[in-house]
């Protein structure tokens, strides 16, 4: 079976909430991109965390961490890897829409 590049996760990550995006099943691995999209037209700090089987959210998980999303933007993260049971969460101080593309790899 081809790999295909396709939505792996899409959330509204809602304020002061870590919420997960996309959690990989087991036996696959996965590489994405993950656009953050901030809806008002005020600043947002936002934290993108990835974490491994297993693991509870700590220091380390973070890729990003209170990194300002303007109004009215779009950021994107781009090389997210991860493999069987690892997960990738947002956590925002204002609601903004998150969306992870990428292929998964069996």
């Amino acid at each position: 079976m081809a790999n295909t590049w396709k939505r792996l996760g899409q959330v509204v990550a809602t304020t002061t909430t870590q919420t997960e995006v996309y959690a990989c099943p087991a036996d696959t691995s996965f590489i994405g991109k993950l656009f953050l999209a901030n809806p008002t037209t005020g600043n947002v700090k936002v934290r993108v965390a990835l974490i491994g089987d297993g693991e509870t959210l700590a220091t380390a998980n973070y890729l990003a961490y209170d990194l300002l999303l303007p109004g009215n933007s779009t950021i994107e993260i781009t090389g997210v890897v991860g493999s069987g049971g690892d997960s990738v969460s947002v956590y925002a101080d204002n609601d903004i829409a998150v969306t992870l593309t990428g292929v998964e790899i069996a």
